[in-house]
């Protein structure tokens, strides 16, 4: 009896903290910092020749709330898109910003729309953001043989002609 009534006890004092904490936290995450991400999407790389690396063009993550910083956890692009560079090391501090390289290298013909083309996730309102890339992958020129100056010349043969001696 006595085992039921303290297993009873510590469940109870179990589920009270738990609703105690979670009463508490919610108001923190509340509290979270804004994210913002500019240039309007889509970013638009336009068409580049498959094989090759479009210039790098940034987008600019920025803390709308001058009070709390925001960590962030990941910032992640998808293929074909590649992320060239940060400046957001851990996270963004309170009024801030910081920007993220991203450059197209198309492995293929064709248009590519990827609507999460960026994710970024950390501890700001909504947790987690995406953002539009397009690009398109083109087949560039063939490129044509050229003849080398330094071929080598074909062989002369020399005949001698002895001439009699007198």
């Amino acid at each position: 009896m006595r085992f039921r009534s303290f297993t009873r006890s510590l469940a109870g004092l179990a589920f009270s903290l738990l609703f105690l904490l979670t009463a508490h936290a919610a108001p923190a995450f509340a509290k979270s910092g804004k994210l913002k991400i500019r240039p309007k999407p889509p970013l638009q790389f336009g068409e580049v020749i498959v094989g090759l690396t479009s210039p790098t063009q940034f987008v600019t993550l920025t803390n709308e709330s001058n009070t709390f910083a925001i960590p962030l956890t990941t910032i992640r692009v998808t293929l074909p898109f590649i992320k060239v560079s940060t400046t957001c090391a851990a996270g963004i501090s309170a009024g801030s910003n910081c920007q993220v390289g991203i450059a197209f290298k198309p492995t293929a013909a064709g248009k590519v729309h990827l609507s999460k083309g960026l994710t970024v996730t950390g501890t700001f309102q909504g947790g987690s953001k995406t953002y539009e890339l397009r690009g398109t992958g083109v087949i560039g020129p063939t490129p044509t043989p050229t003849v080398s100056a330094t071929q080598p010349q074909a062989r002369q043969r020399r005949r001698l002609r002895l001439a009699p001696q007198r």
